[in-house]
């Protein structure tokens, strides 16, 4: 966590967020009635991941994007639609999205059995809303719209058949408008939605543990402080704690909240602590060797190895190097939690000379980004013109952990099939 960074408020990112987004799975048993008020299963960050691939959104052109799942497995990268010869062009194919002039492409995530579009924020000519599809792209449906002026926001979570999501929206007080953060969740099945929390001004969600979300707060003094928020045993009211279970000063070290655990770097000590939550077990990984003398000016940064993570297994070590010419040089290691092993600083390089970093899990290897493919797309516009576009997509490849540690490049390719 740089200390030349301004603190940020910790919320599971898009991209960070939001996103950001692992690649684990959210089941789906809950009941209806009174026990849906409590929690049958853990809360889990929804991605865009499956235990074989992920889901992306292209925008092929203009006007619409197209939903693309890539395999790894078949070691392919498509469009979600199995009618042959297909434009992907309107409605009547299950990967099209319609976007307004003024709209971004949803974001996409995935439970165990369904995908989620996150339209985060309101446009023109629709509210915030959340679409929900089967994996295969069949049974597309609205499963929930916001108000005018409200926007969803941080992650999205489920358990059972509940989709849990973070309502922003600006309340008018006595000393002017305020942002104010709402925790609700709505049933799949039934689409009823439902208020779970109503947060104090300048909180927010940042992960969860167990059945717990984990909500922080950052004060004025420029400190940080964490605090559950639980479901209620005999109500349906959920229970923001009155005291914080960790606090810090961002001066002294920075956190984040990961799979149940808190991930702390104390620069001035070289120290990396893992801590369960739950448990109060902790972690400690030495890093003196592994990064430059302590400097101020530049603190290195601990993150997830890659943006929708929700594991502590890899994390990512950023840290930086002063030239003789004054600018830094940013260097990237993998740390391997389990066994304490770090990775040689990255030196696999994409086509444009770009580190090679994680950007997906599977089994024993990674996911990386080689480069960019340039497609030509065709369509034809309201007024029946016919135009040839011209678009970058991802290349990617899959590399053996163990070679990605010892940084060689043994890449397996994945063919993109558009």
């Amino acid at each position: 966590m740089k200390a030349t960074r301004k603190p940020r408020k910790i919320i599971c990112s898009w991209i960070a967020g939001f996103l950001l987004v692992s690649l684990s799975a959210c089941s789906s048993s809950a009941s209806d009635g009174l026990e849906s008020y409590y929690l049958s299963e853990d809360l889990k960050l929804c991605t865009r991941e499956t235990d074989s691939g992920f889901f992306t959104i292209q925008s092929f052109n203009k006007g619409y994007s197209t939903i693309c799942y890539t395999d790894y497995v078949g070691k392919k990268q498509l469009v979600l639609c199995d009618v042959p010869n297909c434009a992907h062009d309107s409605d009547s194919c299950k990967s099209y999205i319609k976007l307004n002039d003024d709209d971004f492409p949803p974001l996409i995530l995935s439970t165990s059995e369904k995908i989620l579009l996150i339209y985060s924020s309101s446009s023109s000519k629709d509210m915030a809303h959340i679409d929900m599809m089967d994996l295969n792209g069949n049974n597309k449906e609205l499963l929930v719209r916001l108000d005018k002026g409200e926007s969803i926001l941080g992650g999205i979570y489920a358990s059972g058949d509940f989709i849990y999501f973070e309502k922003w929206f600006v309340e008018n007080t006595e000393n002017g408008p305020t942002n104010r953060s709402a925790v609700y969740k709505v049933n799949s099945k039934t689409k009823e939605s439902t208020l779970i929390s109503l947060l104090p001004s300048g909180y927010a969600i940042c992960g969860t543990s167990g059945f717990n979300y984990i909500i922080s707060h950052y004060s004025q003094e420029n400190a940080e402080s964490f605090y559950t928020l639980s479901p209620a045993n005999e109500s349906n009211e959920w229970e923001l704690s009155s005291s914080p279970f960790y606090e810090s000063s961002l001066t002294e070290c920075g956190a984040m909240i990961l799979s149940g655990n808190i991930v702390e770097y104390y620069p001035k000590n070289y120290l990396l602590k893992i801590s369960d939550i739950d448990s109060g077990e902790t972690v400690e990984i030495d890093c003196s060797k592994e990064v430059f003398p302590y400097d101020s000016n530049w603190i290195p940064d601990i993150s997830k190895v890659y943006g929708e993570c929700t594991d502590i297994h890899y994390l990512q070590l950023t840290d930086s190097v002063e030239t003789s010419a004054g600018n830094r040089t940013i260097l990237h290691k993998i740390i391997d939690t389990s066994n304490r092993v770090f990775s040689p600083n990255i030196v696999l390089k994409d086509e444009f000379g770009k580190e090679m970093l994680p950007v997906g899990e599977y089994q024993d290897y990674f996911c990386v980004i080689t480069g960019y493919e340039n497609l030509d797309k065709s369509s034809t516009t309201d007024s029946g013109d016919f135009l040839i576009s011209s678009f970058n997509v991802s290349k990617y490849a899959l590399i053996l952990k163990s070679d990605y540690f010892s940084q060689t490049d043994n890449l397996i390719p994945i063919e993109n099939l558009f």
